[in-house]
């Protein structure tokens, strides 16, 4: 079964194998390729390697459309293997069905997220701590949101005024709860989803 992200899912003959070489000859379509999904990229602070991991798959099996790590105060790592990180989003949507492939981007520094944000995005950044209403009480409005989770031990507060000021960043809170980084990747892109 192979998928490119545009023509679906084809049942395929693996033919002319080598050690390092093969092709795959498309015998049936069994799924022909689904309507995009409404854009809904997550920003994130990358944490741990286990971890981090962990946070990949699940950002892709509920949906985020791109993913872009962001370096903050607090990032525990400033460095990604993006052609691991890739595999992993490959899996990931293996494992759950999707026939796309979210990109990964290159890291880029908090200042610089309203330059990778796409037009008339409003960016969700979950800031707890802090008088904001809940992400639940928002209004759905699909390809509306991008998501971002700050790093383990939470933006400082020069990098929570600096969201503040920006007119492109809505300050939201996910709950009563202060979250590990990749459980509120995951409540926050179920709660948008």
């Amino acid at each position: 079964r192979l998928f490119d992200g545009k023509n679906g899912e084809w049942l395929c003959m693996l033919s002319a194998l080598t050690k390092k070489t093969g092709a795959a000859v498309p015998q049936k379509q069994l799924r022909p390729q689904p309507p995009l999904a409404p854009p809904l990229p997550l920003f994130f602070s990358p944490i741990k390697k286990a971890r981090l991991e962990w946070l990949i798959e699940k950002a892709v099996e509920l949906g985020a459309t791109s993913l872009h790590p962001v370096i903050t105060r607090n990032t525990d790592r400033h460095g990604l293997n993006i052609e691991k990180q890739r595999l992993q989003i490959i899996e990931a949507a293996e494992q759950c069905g999707r026939l796309d492939e979210p990109p990964l981007h290159e890291a880029l520094p908090l200042e610089k997220t309203g330059a990778a944000l796409p037009s008339g995005m409003t960016l969700l950044a979950a800031l707890e701590r802090c008088d904001a209403p809940a992400l639940s009480s928002l209004p759905v409005r699909p390809g509306a949101y991008a998501l971002l989770i700050g790093p383990e031990g939470g933006f400082t507060e020069d990098e929570k005024n600096f969201l503040k000021s920006q007119s492109y960043v809505k300050s939201v809170t996910l709950g009563t709860s202060i979250l590990r980084s990749e459980t509120a990747v995951c409540c926050g892109l179920s709660l948008l989803r």
